[in-house]
């Protein structure tokens, strides 16, 4: 595996190693956002991470020589770089395309994750958008305030932990893969 050099202080980094570093930063910023009262970001950066989870999924499979089941998300695995060009694929397809091949591996812990993911992403969208209504007759003012962090807040809290779980069974389905 390639190492990578940081100038400033001539440390040895393998690209797994920064990710996990990443990884671990995202992580810790999604609690911080979350008690600094911001669940919005802390839902945002949750989709980050399960997206980026599904496309590097995928992109195994496709190196291998698998099948992708989504004709959009094996173009955007073409392109140069995933995502450029207008190539996109949504957090939901992506659920959805992992849903068509989806093996708990036999652990209690990944049971049912494609559904247990595109009901959060469902929840994330409500969560997101109620801040902004879209519809001009639509005024969802009547919830109180505090109502409605906490309901954002909770959305933050199962991306979080469905964001883990996804990161889990991605890194043994790579192990598998090997």
């Amino acid at each position: 595996m390639r190492s990578m050099k940081r100038e400033e202080d001539g440390l040895e980094f393998r690209p797994n190693n920064v990710k996990r570093q990443r990884d671990a930063a995202a992580f810790a910023r999604i609690a911080q956002a979350r008690a600094e009262g911001f669940p919005i970001e802390a839902i945002m950066i949750c989709e980050s991470i399960i997206t980026h989870r599904l496309v590097s999924h995928f992109a195994r499979i496709h190196q291998s020589g698998g099948t992708i089941p989504n004709r959009e998300l094996a173009k955007m695995l073409d392109a140069p770089a995933h995502g450029e060009d207008g190539n996109h694929v949504s957090t939901g397809s992506l659920v959805r395309a992992m849903d068509a091949g989806f093996d708990d591996l036999g652990e209690e812990r990944f049971e049912g994750l494609p559904g247990r993911l595109l009901y959060w992403v469902e929840d994330r969208d409500r969560a997101v958008h109620v801040f902004v209504e879209k519809h001009p007759f639509a005024k969802p003012y009547g919830e109180p305030f505090e109502d409605l962090l906490e309901r954002v807040d909770a959305c933050a809290e199962t991306g979080a932990q469905l964001a883990r779980t996804l990161d889990a069974w991605t890194r043994r389905m790579a192990a598998e893969q090997v």
